[in-house]
């Protein structure tokens, strides 16, 4: 386990033979709702490096959760470069037109009361190396 903070930790699991070995990290980065908000996308690409730090010994690796990133091009950056050689599953089996919507203010009654924005987001993800 890798502790980020009180309130934040990575859970990493190894799987064994009888399969090929697999690496499982289980993630909630820190969001938006952190109450220091001083640089949040700082805080998820430390705990993103640290997490890639503990696991890229390993050949087959996933990292899987809420990652609190959105969609928009500087947040989804943070995932290549603090995770290379990771793919994002989801952008390898469906169309670029599927967002992938896994927070949606509009069709979930607790996301719309939790929600700051209310505009869909795509915060939970599948990362495979």
């Amino acid at each position: 386990m890798i502790r980020h903070s009180k309130n934040k930790s990575t859970i990493i699991v190894k799987f064994d033979p009888p399969l090929d070995s697999f690496v499982l990290a289980v993630v909630h980065l820190t969001s938006d709702f952190h109450k220091d908000k001083v640089d949040v996308s700082s805080r998820r690409a430390t705990q993103l490096a640290a997490i890639h730090e503990e696991i890229s010994q390993f050949q087959n690796c996933g990292v899987v959760g809420d990652f609190n990133v959105t969609a928009a091009a500087a947040d989804e950056s943070i995932l290549t470069s603090k995770l290379p050689g990771f793919v994002d599953s989801w952008r390898v089996v469906r169309p670029p037109t599927d967002p992938g919507i896994t927070f949606d203010p509009t069709a979930n009654k607790l996301a719309s009361i939790t929600s700051r924005s209310g505009i869909p987001q795509r915060f939970d993800r599948m990362m495979i190396s």
